[in-house]
């Protein structure tokens, strides 16, 4: 019932609604009245499959026939490196069949911090599925892969395998570090596109790319020197986000806030620190050379009154206004700042005046410009103060002893609990510190309106639409980028200094050739964004006019997480634009992020985190511990995780496949929802996959005799299946068409299972006219085909077995069969560049053929669905109850005349079962 309703939810057509809404009506009455007895659930034992053989790379497997029960490695075994020996997954190989229209998708880089997860495996089988559909539709497809050098994330993993042996990055010095950085890098690098075979995605790894190779890194030179001489980068002393752990700055993305309550504690700074603290502190007014009074301030950051400015009021707070143009006394340095009046001040929060610190704020650091005020920072890059009696202090501890100096001097007015929020590193967790640092920075304001326009005119599609709000709102209040980080690893910035100026160049000769002289290159490196804004067409050889730019850009799709839609889309909109004058491509589709089971994000802290690979070919219990114990995590992130990994996999994860991977992922996504994925979900589909190779199994093992005659009524099954196809031939494809993944895996499975073998193959039993036997074999293949893109493993087993038996042979010519001849089927080398199905013609009679076709199966349906209804036993004959509660069913059928004035002459039960007595 849960299917139906869901199906429902998800049905566009009217029609189709409207017959899934009577079907589930019936459903539910039908269950009223039956007497329903709880079953226990059955435990299901683990199912333990073989590797398949060994194979010489590129060497093509010999499958002359189905044998056994379906073994997801041994079926899987084999096929991807001969697809890739073969080229199929080339533009160049599709030049063979092409209609003249193009398809590109360059993949989404996935980090070298580590191996893929189950996020970049829904990734692959979203951009995949579309990919193989276009491939076979005669596109000329290009499908780009590569890999990210992220720079911040990955020098943070080395840095932890260093400290494990004792070892800092200072220790070994920049070249030093930067070898074992690349070490890491070729490790997982070749692990990540490891991995993507065996989840089938169809990359062609001959233009495989990374964010650092030699041709990549000089497309970021020239795109920063472009972006220099349109004077859209520039180099300025602003304020920044710093990380004292990582030593280096971090983007507004990169950061996140801890919503925190009174006097809450975090970790920080190798201490623990209470936060959620608000000091009011009392600051003499001076006017004319004579104190004239004392105000209030709020501040949760007492230690940051030695860099005080000023003190600002609200310009319409008309207790303050008269202070306008008089100076307040700094309480800790006697220092006389200015009072100034600016809308920075909320009238309501605290005492409505502000301490303007512009070295430590960002609001108090637009104020400072504004009204040309002293920038004084009063901490270090390791968060020490630099000021003060608690010079040398670290930040809170100084806090701590700034606040008991108030308190003694007799300025601290009260401390109060105060519930705020907590600016963290993303990476490290630790409190992140705003700091004025002269870096490079990337102005945005005029390529974000171009992006803003591109999306509001229509010539960027966002999917789903209501991810349009969130990309406006951001692109509308964008500010500069900060591009330098103060790390070694990631792309130089191609500046050099010499004589306190700096020069811009593609090279160390043409800065020097600026200069004059001798010059020194920018030690810091670039924010990992900007190289993977330049990833659309960078990858495809700019800035040099190549083969594949001309043919491949602009791209036509970008599938991606929603979570990175600012981070990296919005950037690679604004590159795009700014570099090459054109989008990057036409439609950008958000995937939703992929959550356990209990709908919790996944980490490895949690042990919830799922390798793609586990689910494929199986692992067990203790070998997910033991990777815990190889990896980054803390003991205690270790023991938290693997009590999670023993309760949720007891006995480890079984054997499941690639296919029933990527087909319990594609009938999960849906569009605007985040996914929650479980084990037994994938399981799930590995038995629909096990029903495909059965149901394939059975119209393989078909012959036809020369003697054997359909009935009027089995001839009017073959045009009944042979229309449902035509017609989950035209919704599969118009579902693809319009990224509605969950509802093709819906029809492909229905069709399979509830359609073809619940049904088709039950009525087929015993038949052995070569009419029949043809429309089995057309039917399978077809099949075979149109499910190739969400099963691409499993159907080229069965393809290549179906080829091995009836290429050549018309079913209906064999043993000199006096029929109709029709033309012989094209067999393909492979079936990833079969021609993709379209829609049959319609049998004129379908319509009528189709309700008495449904009529059957409704009685006999409605018997079988409630014996076995989700895990409930009837008391009562269920075949009975069917027909009690059905009469106008029953006379209907009794009734109604198929073609050639074939009738349904009874119906009776014998033996548990409904049988059909056909009057010929």
């Amino acid at each position: 019932m849960d299917e139906i309703q869901e199906a429902i939810r998800t049905e566009t057509d009217e029609r189709k609604r409207a017959k899934l809404e009577k079907k589930l009506a019936k459903l539910a009455k039908f269950l009223s009245k039956a007497k329903i007895v709880a079953v226990p659930k059955k435990e299901r034992k683990k199912i333990e499959f073989t590797e398949g053989e060994v194979l010489a790379p590129g060497e093509k497997k010999r499958v002359e026939k189905l044998e056994g029960q379906f073994n997801p490695l041994q079926v899987e075994n084999g096929w991807f490196s001969w697809w890739e020996s073969q080229g199929f997954f080339t533009p160049e190989y599709q030049q063979k069949k092409n209609n003249g229209q193009v398809f590109t998708i360059v993949l989404p880089p996935p980090n070298v911090t580590g191996s893929l997860h189950i996020g970049h495996a829904m990734m692959s089988a979203i951009e995949d599925v579309l990919v193989r559909m276009k491939r076979m539709q005669g596109y000329k497809t290009l499908f780009l892969p590569g890999t990210d050098h992220a720079g911040i994330a990955t020098q943070v993993v080395v840095e932890k395998c260093l400290a494990k042996e004792g070892v800092s990055r200072q220790d070994l010095g920049r070249d030093k570090f930067l070898e074992r950085v690349w070490a890491w890098k070729e490790a997982y690098g070749h692990q990540i596109v490891s991995q993507f075979r065996r989840l089938g995605t169809s990359l062609d790894f001959t233009r495989e790319k990374f964010t650092m190779d030699p041709e990549l890194s000089a497309a970021v030179t020239e795109a920063f020197v472009q972006f220099y001489e349109q004077g859209l980068i520039y180099r300025g002393s602003r304020l920044v986000n710093w990380c004292a752990k990582i030593q280096t700055t971090l983007s507004d993305l990169e950061v996140d806030y801890a919503e925190v309550q009174p006097f809450e504690k975090i970790k920080t700074d190798g201490g623990e620190y209470a936060f959620g603290r608000l000091f009011t502190v009392r600051y003499e007014i001076e006017k004319e050379g004579k104190i004239q009074g004392s105000v209030e301030v709020s501040t949760t950051r007492p230690e940051t009154i030695f860099g005080d400015a000023a003190l600002c009021a609200n310009p319409s707070d008309e207790r303050y206004t008269a202070f306008a143009g008089s100076f307040a006394v700094n309480p800790l340095t006697n220092k006389r700042i200015p009072f100034v009046l600016d809308e920075a001040a909320e009238i309501g929060f605290g005492t409505g005046v502000l301490k303007i610190t512009p070295a430590h704020d960002l609001v108090d650091f637009a104020v400072g410009e504004k009204h040309g005020l002293e920038t004084v920072s009063v901490l270090d890059e390791n968060n020490r103060m630099t000021v003060g009696p608690f010079k040398g202090e670290l930040r809170f501890e100084a806090r701590e002893k700034t606040a008991a100096l108030l308190k003694d001097l007799g300025r601290l007015v009260r401390e109060e609990g105060h519930e705020g929020r907590v600016p963290l590193c993303s990476r490290t967790g630790e409190v992140v510190e705003p700091r004025v640092l002269p870096q490079w920075w990337m102005r945005c304001e005029g390529l974000a309106k171009q992006a803003l326009e591109a999306s509001e005119t229509g010539n960027l599609e966002i999917v789903p639409e209501e991810m349009k709000k969130t990309w406006s709102a951001w692109l509308s209040g964008i500010r500069d980028w900060c591009l330098s980080r103060q790390l070694w690893w990631g792309h130089r910035i191609p500046a050099y200094t010499a004589n306190n100026k700096w020069y811009v160049a593609r090279s160390r000769e043409e800065a020097e050739k600026q200069a004059g002289c001798p010059v020194v290159q920018e030690e810091d490196v670039l924010d990992t964004w900007f190289s993977s804004g330049l990833w659309p067409f960078a990858t495809l050889g700019w800035p040099n006019q190549t083969e594949d730019i001309k043919t491949h850009y602009p791209t036509t799709l970008l599938e991606t997480g929603k979570d990175i839609i600012f981070f990296w889309v919005a950037r690679m909109v604004m590159m795009g634009l700014a570099l090459t004058g054109t989008l990057p491509f036409k439609t950008v589709l958000m995937h939703s992020i992929v959550r356990d089971a209990r709908g919790e994000k996944m980490s490895k802290s949690k042990g919830n985190v799922i390798d793609p690979v586990d689910v494929i070919s199986g692992t067990t219990l203790k070998s997910l511990i033991e990777r815990l114990h190889s990896g980054n995590l803390s003991e205690e992130e270790v023991k938290k995780a693997t009590k999670a990994l023993s309760e949720e996999y007891p006995q480890g994860i079984e054997a499941c496949g690639s296919d029933a991977l990527r087909f319990s992922l594609l009938a999960s996504a849906s569009l605007g929802r985040d996914v929650n994925l479980s084990i037994e979900k994938v399981s799930s589909c590995r038995r629909f996959c096990n029903k495909v190779w059965n149901g394939a199994k059975f119209a393989l093992a078909q012959q036809p005799q020369e003697s054997a005659k359909a009935s009027a009524l089995a001839a009017s099954t073959d045009r009944w299946i042979e229309s449902k196809l035509s017609e989950t031939v035209e919704t599969v494809t118009s579902a693809l068409e319009s990224y509605n993944f969950m509802k093709a895996a819906t029809e492909i499975q229905q069709f399979w299972v509830g359609d073809f073998c619940d049904f088709y193959l039950e009525m087929f039993k015993g038949r052995k006219d070569a009419a029949g036997v043809a429309t089995l074999r057309k039917v399978a293949r077809t099949y075979m085909v149109l499910a190739h893109p969400l099963l691409p493993f499993l159907t080229e087993e069965i393809y290549q077995a179906m080829k091995h038996q009836w290429s050549g042979t018309d079913p209906k010519k064999e043993k000199g069969l006096e029929v109709e001849p029709k033309p012989e089927v094209d067999w393909a080398e492979s079936i990833t560049v079969e021609g993709y199905p379209e829609p049959g013609p319609r049998h004129k009679d379908s319509e009528a053929i189709e309700g008495v076709i449904e009529l059957i199966r409704g009685v006999r349906s409605h018997a079988s669905a409630l014996a076995s209804f989700q895990g409930v036993e009837i008391e009562s004959s269920p075949e009975t109850l069917a027909l009690e509660e059905s009469p106008e069913m029953l006379s209907r059928l009794l009734a109604t005349r198929i073609e050639f004035k074939t009738e349904i002459k009874k119906i009776t039960d014998i033996s548990g079962k409904i049988k059909f007595f056909i009057a010929e």
